[in-house]
């Protein structure tokens, strides 16, 4: 591991241990796993990206390795291809493209894989066919379909869809993106966030996102900026997190998962449009401010 990292690590490990330490009133070793509540020493844990780094994350928790294995790589790929789509998306509606992109669309019922490209903002967009890339018969009918198009005068529009290259789940990106909201609240708020109750089905979620465990709020909005932000709303029972154009709900540590839902409810229903709170301070590190707040009571809840 380089130096710098292995100095983080360590930082890390050493908030982390000092917090649990001065929670349970007794001296540890062992570094607390804020997903899965184990206590593990330095050489079980890693490195979070928190968002992951597709998102632009830095590494500000730790998690152990077993957690990472299991809710890790594979949530990471899907949130990778997620933002790879967007962006795509992005380009094709401004028509601002930095490099030629490979995409898959849906032209008249038929899919079929192409190149995008806009070489200066004074030249039409170019959708090129790939020849070698698709079916003959597919690539006869997109030709027929978009000459007849032509030949009217008319003009057709286009579905995109994710390439072979960027084919993501969006179950499992939903998933990491809970995942990074957890962890930053996690960093921001501390153990007695993480080991709430309310919070019990949420970790577990994580742990086994094949798994349908708990149902979850998470909207996408269009971003113009980077910006991140955890806003406390306890009189809706909800923290909310935003980042990169995704923001996530999770259950308030010292409301009812009651009020969670109905506020849930009142969204979909279109009857809560704004949401506005006390804004939290997005953590560069473990910074763990509640941990020491007569205000909360700390206890591991068994996730099993």
């Amino acid at each position: 591991m380089p130096k710098g990292k292995l100095v983080r690590k360590n930082r890390l490990f050493r908030q982390g241990k000092s917090n649990i330490e001065s929670i349970l009133k007794c001296s540890s070793e062992a570094y607390c796993c804020p997903i899965c509540g184990g206590f593990k020493s330095i050489d079980e844990l890693t490195l979070e990206h928190v968002p992951p780094k597709s998102m632009g994350g830095k590494e500000i928790i730790l998690t152990c390795k077993a957690c990472n294995n299991e809710a890790g790589s594979n949530i990471d790929l899907n949130i990778a291809n997620q933002q790879n789509m967007i962006r795509i998306s992005k380009s094709l509606a401004s028509q601002k493209f930095n490099k030629p992109e490979r995409a898959k669309v849906n032209i008249g019922g038929t899919e079929i894989k192409v190149e995008i490209n806009k070489e200066s903002d004074d030249k039409p967009l170019n959708i090129s066919i790939l020849g070698k890339c698709n079916n003959p018969d597919d690539i006869e009918k997109v030709k027929k379909y978009t000459r007849e198009f032509a030949e009217s005068g008319g003009s057709f529009s286009f579905k995109l869809q994710s390439t072979d290259r960027y084919n993501y789940n969006e179950r499992l990106a939903k998933i990491g993106h809970l995942k990074t909201a957890f962890l930053v609240t996690v960093a921001a708020l501390g153990y007695t966030f993480a080991f709430s109750k309310n919070l019990t089905k949420f970790r577990r979620q994580i742990s086994a996102p094949s798994s349908q465990i708990v149902d979850f709020y998470i909207e996408y909005f269009e971003s113009t900026s980077d910006e991140c932000c955890i806003l406390e709303i306890p009189q809706l029972g909800v923290i909310a997190v935003s980042f990169s154009g995704v923001r996530v709900l999770l259950p308030h540590p010292l409301s009812s998962l009651n009020s969670y839902s109905n506020t849930i409810g009142l969204i979909h229903d279109g009857k809560l449009q704004t949401i506005t709170g006390k804004e939290i301070i997005w953590p560069q590190n473990f910074n763990a401010i509640i941990d020491n707040s007569k205000e909360f009571s700390f206890q591991i809840v068994d996730g099993n």
